[in-house]
Protein backbone atom coordinates (compact mmCIF):
# COMPACT_ATOMS: atom_id res chain seq x y z
CA UNK A 1 0.00 0.00 0.00
CA UNK A 2 2.54 2.47 0.78
CA UNK A 3 4.46 1.64 -2.81
CA UNK A 4 1.30 2.63 -4.36
CA UNK A 5 0.80 5.99 -2.62
CA UNK A 6 4.50 6.75 -3.58
CA UNK A 7 3.96 6.25 -6.83
CA UNK A 8 0.88 8.01 -7.08
CA UNK A 9 2.23 10.97 -5.54
CA UNK A 10 5.31 11.04 -7.32
CA UNK A 11 3.40 10.93 -11.02
CA UNK A 12 1.31 13.64 -9.73
CA UNK A 13 4.12 15.64 -8.68
CA UNK A 14 5.99 14.60 -12.10
CA UNK A 15 3.41 15.98 -14.19
CA UNK A 16 2.49 18.67 -12.26
CA UNK A 17 6.33 19.56 -13.49
CA UNK A 18 5.54 19.24 -17.09
CA UNK A 19 6.81 15.54 -17.20
CA UNK A 20 5.32 12.45 -18.57
CA UNK A 21 6.22 9.67 -16.40
CA UNK A 22 5.99 5.94 -17.98
CA UNK A 23 7.56 2.65 -16.27
CA UNK A 24 7.67 -0.72 -17.71
CA UNK A 25 4.68 -3.34 -16.64
CA UNK A 26 6.03 -6.37 -17.28
CA UNK A 27 9.50 -5.94 -15.70
CA UNK A 28 9.33 -6.05 -11.94
CA UNK A 29 10.31 -3.31 -9.73
CA UNK A 30 13.45 -4.87 -7.41
CA UNK A 31 15.92 -7.20 -7.96
CA UNK A 32 14.24 -8.56 -11.26
CA UNK A 33 14.37 -5.05 -12.70
CA UNK A 34 17.82 -3.68 -11.61
CA UNK A 35 19.26 -7.06 -13.09
CA UNK A 36 17.30 -6.06 -16.25
CA UNK A 37 18.69 -2.98 -16.96
CA UNK A 38 22.35 -3.73 -15.77
CA UNK A 39 22.06 -6.26 -18.78
CA UNK A 40 21.05 -3.27 -20.89
CA UNK A 41 23.62 -1.20 -19.82
CA UNK A 42 26.19 -3.63 -20.03
CA UNK A 43 24.88 -4.31 -23.65
CA UNK A 44 25.14 -0.69 -24.61
CA UNK A 45 28.81 -0.20 -23.37
CA UNK A 46 29.91 -3.36 -25.35
CA UNK A 47 28.00 -2.54 -28.33
CA UNK A 48 30.15 0.61 -28.08
CA UNK A 49 33.41 -0.95 -27.01
CA UNK A 50 36.51 -0.90 -29.12
CA UNK A 51 37.75 -4.82 -28.28
CA UNK A 52 41.00 -5.91 -29.07
CA UNK A 53 41.50 -8.87 -32.31
CA UNK A 54 42.34 -11.52 -30.46
CA UNK A 55 41.34 -14.19 -33.41
CA UNK A 56 44.91 -14.59 -34.24
CA UNK A 57 45.54 -16.29 -30.70
CA UNK A 58 43.28 -19.03 -30.79
CA UNK A 59 44.77 -21.85 -32.06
Amino acid sequence: MQNKLLVELAITALRKEGFEPFWHRQIPANDGGLSVGQVIGAGILLSQAVLPDVTSEIV
